[in-house]
């Protein structure tokens, strides 16, 4: 997952979206969040919402690729409507395939002491696989630290591959998780982040069999954004100079299917050029228990109007 800012309205391009395991995540908000002056006196006025988009491009394992772009628009003064889509190309047992992702959603205010949301996810191909869900980011702010949780609850619908004489089965199942958070801005220029999340299946879905599944698997992008993960633990950490933020940030990934781990260590850049426009490049290595280390790039940019 991506280590925000202070200015919560500049997005930074990233590769995976993890968060913290929620049974430390209770404990945690009631230890750190509570101080005797309230939120609403402790914290700054918000700044000006600004609107923005932003386009990532990234390559991986096996010349996969993923394009992904982004609007976040200010209405009614203070509210955000969040409008995503992008496509991923990547090697299945079969063949490439290309795979297509959408998404709509909402947010309150940033800045505030309390941000909430809600949002709709599409992701995969319907004469394959395919993924709908729903999830509420809740956040909350102080002046050095932010506490996010996201209760999320998904539908999968898979087609099994054709045993003669019996043909292409589709199977269903839901999921549901809980994602979570914790920033820590300080001292002086520094940011430091956990981050992680706990995943439930209905049934047995590690069990379908499907050509699109093995490049689920085998490819970073895919795993840390659809990959049915059992689990996620992630910790960062990050500078900000003058016109240059850099991060290092370090996942691991269990999955669903083979219960193998999957490690990404990523370093990720902020390229500030002026007020409106930023260009980010991350970079990385994979590892993991049954496929080859290997390296993926991206790149992208942002523009706040």
């Amino acid at each position: 997952m991506v280590m925000h800012t202070r200015t919560h309205n500049q997005k930074h391009i990233h590769y995976p979206k993890p968060a913290l395991l929620s049974l430390f995540l209770v404990p945690l908000l009631i230890a750190v969040g509570v101080r005797a002056e309230s939120l609403y006196e402790a914290l700054p006025e918000p700044a000006r919402q600004r609107s923005s988009v932003w386009l990532a491009y990234s390559s991986g394992l096996n010349d996969s690729r993923d394009l992904y772009g982004e609007a976040d628009l200010v209405i009614a003064g203070r509210h955000h409507l969040l409008l995503g889509g992008g496509r991923s190309n990547l090697q299945s047992l079969e063949g490439r395939v290309d795979l297509s992702s959408f998404k709509l959603g909402y947010n309150s205010a940033y800045g505030e002491p309390f941000e909430f949301g809600l949002t709709y996810d599409y992701w995969g191909r319907q004469d394959e696989l395919w993924t709908q869900t729903l999830s509420m980011p809740l956040r909350w702010n102080t002046l050095d630290w932010s506490f996010h949780i996201k209760p999320m609850l998904s539908r999968i619908n898979l087609y099994t591959q054709a045993q003669p004489p019996r043909p292409r089965q589709l199977q269903q199942t839901n999921s549901q998780a809980v994602e979570g958070m914790i920033n820590y801005y300080g001292p002086g220029n520094w940011e430091f982040e956990v981050s992680g999340g706990v995943y439930r299946y209905d049934g047995e879905p590690e069990r379908l069999d499907n050509p699109i599944t093995s490049a689920l698997f085998s490819d970073v992008s895919l795993i840390l954004a659809y990959g049915f993960p059992r689990s996620r633990l992630g910790a960062a950490v990050a500078y900000n100079f003058r016109a240059w933020r850099v991060g290092l940030y370090q996942e691991s990934t269990v999955s669903l299917v083979d219960n193998t781990r999957l490690n990404v260590t990523s370093l990720k850049n902020t390229f500030y050029l002026g007020d409106d426009f930023s260009l980010n490049l991350n970079g990385g290595r994979v590892s993991a228990e049954n496929i080859e280390s290997y390296n993926f790039l991206t790149v992208g940019g942002q523009y706040l109007f």
